[in-house]
């Protein structure tokens, strides 16, 4: 029995046969994807041809909730989010990340031929 894959990011994630280059699967975006706040603290500006462009730290917030894990079930997120997850101590081994990315003509990433776990 094939897992079940959740993609928990705003896009659909086109997964390739990374032998063939076929689309195997496409995973629409659930209604509701995963998020992580990002906290902003802005240091200075530094000036380009004459406009000051703000220079900021970025800080992971906190995650939004994920739905209980359950056997053969995965979650599909942004590596952002994967990482605050793990950040705040919450290991959660079904969370994977689009991984080796398919790009299209115009280098737009397109679909994935790996998943991968951040720990």
């Amino acid at each position: 029995m094939d897992p079940v894959l959740i993609n928990l990011t705003p896009h659909p994630i086109d997964v390739v046969d990374p032998q063939s280059g076929a689309v195997v699967t496409s995973l629409p975006p659930e209604p509701e994807p995963a998020r992580v706040e990002m906290e902003r603290e802005q240091l200075g500006t530094v000036t380009v041809k004459g406009v000051p462009i703000p220079v900021t730290r970025n800080r992971m917030g906190t995650p939004s909730p994920l739905p209980q894990p359950l056997p053969c079930r995965y979650y599909i997120v942004s590596r952002a989010f994967a990482e605050a997850v793990r950040a705040s101590g919450r290991g959660r081994p079904d969370l994977l990340v689009p991984d080796d990315p398919v790009r299209d003509d115009e280098g737009r990433i397109i679909g994935c031929r790996a998943f991968a776990v951040i720990d």
